[in-house]
């Protein structure tokens, strides 16, 4: 299994990649390929806080809420914490209803 610890790895390389003599074209084909990337990201990230809120394994540290563990355990402000606990508890709706879908799967990655 590729995980977390290998992609973050991969991702590394990518930033320090010598992007030095690329054309313009390039450099674009290169930006569409992150914001793909950062949207697919976000749908993993919120799938993941879904499970994790709909088990309420943020109360087995003993923080109040998703929120609250949030806050305390990641870089998260307090304004971010509640708004993606409230998009993850959304996108669980959504995916019950057969709505969800990847914006990873809608269009290709591409990186120049």
């Amino acid at each position: 299994m590729f995980g977390l610890t290998g992609l973050l790895e991969h991702v590394a390389t990518l930033v320090a990649e010598d992007r030095n003599g690329w054309s313009g074209a390039a450099r674009a084909a290169h930006l569409q390929g992150w914001a793909a990337l950062r949207e697919a990201v976000e749908v993993g990230y919120l799938d993941a806080m879904a499970d994790w809120d709909r088990d309420h394994s943020w109360a087995d540290d003993g923080a109040a809420s998703a929120p609250a563990w949030l806050v305390a355990n990641t870089r998260c402000g307090t304004v971010d914490a509640a708004g993606s606990v409230a998009s993850a508890r959304l996108a669980r709706t959504h995916a019950r209803s057969g709505r969800h879908s990847s914006p990873a799967t809608s269009r290709p990655a591409t990186f120049g």
